[in-house]
């Protein structure tokens, strides 16, 4: 850093006691521009790519409105419980410190803990501009308990064993390795601390292929010309999404990955061959926005349930909870 003095440009003033005690040594990465903390760049040519992505995704608002946060707010509550209850997993006499590492705009963190913002003190942390947005929606929206970083998750200057909660929304799958993140990350939280996260979970063999074909094949063009492009796709998803027969099928086709039971047109080609996002609550642009954060990033890994399960334990991670959906795996875990 230039200067240590800039520190104490920092809000709020828990945050900015919290980042005078980490390292002066780890400090040295980090300058702080609009009263946010800001990493230096020092990033993989993937992770360049990830930042540049999700930097373009979030600056378009129009993309994720109300029926987005509605979504989204419903979608974290089934997946991880109240957050009323997950608090109540860790006692502290004081605020429990919490880390969303991977804020991005904050659409997540906003729909999960809205209702817990005097309860809690929280760090946002993401390698992207989004910050930036970010900051702007907790101006409006009056949230001044909130202290924001741009950096690598991986690359944090926190101490170890600092953070009470850490909550990561599919986020670890965008990195370079989903079980380094989760490793490096369970290190900041305390012993008994909770860790919360979403990761993708792999999908039917011809999906996963079409799915990786689709994604090299954008891998050439900007973040606005993959948002272009991406455009007649999502108008199949709506155009298949509005076909309201339902079909049956009776035997699961194994080698497919394709289970038996009543499903729709739009819904056995969204699993198990192509990934086109329809819901008919929302508007195009927002079903544009779910395939764009999909295709677009470099890094986008897939897990399977057991490797979760490996990971965590070599984290010291105790899984309370487990949710695997056909999209992802939802953990709640206590640190041992």
């Amino acid at each position: 850093m230039k200067s240590l003095k800039s520190l104490n440009k920092i809000e709020p003033k828990w945050f900015n006691e919290l980042i005078l005690k980490c390292s002066p040594t780890k400090l040295e990465n980090f300058y702080v521009y609009d009263k946010i903390l800001r990493q230096k760049s020092n990033l993989s040519n993937n992770q360049k790519q990830t930042k540049s992505t999700f930097s373009f995704k979030w600056r378009k608002e129009s993309s994720y409105k109300e029926s987005f946060y509605n979504f989204m707010t419903d979608w974290l509550n089934k997946k991880y419980g109240k957050i009323e209850e997950n608090l109540k997993l860790y006692t502290s006499d004081s605020k429990p410190l919490i880390l969303d590492a991977g804020c991005g705009a904050g659409v997540s963190t906003l729909c999960y803990f809205k209702s817990v913002f005097d309860k809690i003190n929280l760090v946002g942390v993401d390698v992207s501009d989004s910050i930036d947005i970010f900051r702007k929606n907790l101006k409006k929206k009056k949230i001044n308990n909130i202290g924001l970083i741009q950096a690598d998750l991986n690359k944090l200057p926190f101490k170890d064993n600092t953070f009470d909660f850490i909550f990561s929304e599919g986020v670890l799958h965008h990195t370079s390795s989903t079980r380094t993140a989760i490793c490096r990350l369970s290190k900041k939280l305390k012993p008994k601390g909770i860790f919360m996260f979403y990761v993708y979970k792999k999908k039917a063999p011809i999906r996963e292929f079409s799915d990786d074909y689709i994604r090299n094949y954008l891998q050439k063009f900007s973040a606005k010309e993959t948002w272009n492009l991406l455009k007649s796709l999502t108008e199949l998803g709506t155009e298949l999404g509005k076909i309201n027969q339902k079909i049956v099928i009776k035997n699961p086709i194994k080698y497919l990955g394709i289970p038996a039971g009543e499903t729709t047109v739009q819904r056995l080609i969204y699993w198990n061959f192509l990934k086109i996002f329809y819901r008919d609550d929302f508007s195009f642009e927002e079903c544009l926005h779910v395939n764009f954060d999909w295709f677009t990033p470099t890094n986008a890994l897939r897990q399977t349930p057991e490797n979760v399960k490996n990971w965590c334990e070599k984290a010291k991670i105790d899984i309370i909870k487990l949710n695997i959906e056909e999209s992802g795996m939802t953990v709640v875990g206590k640190k041992n």
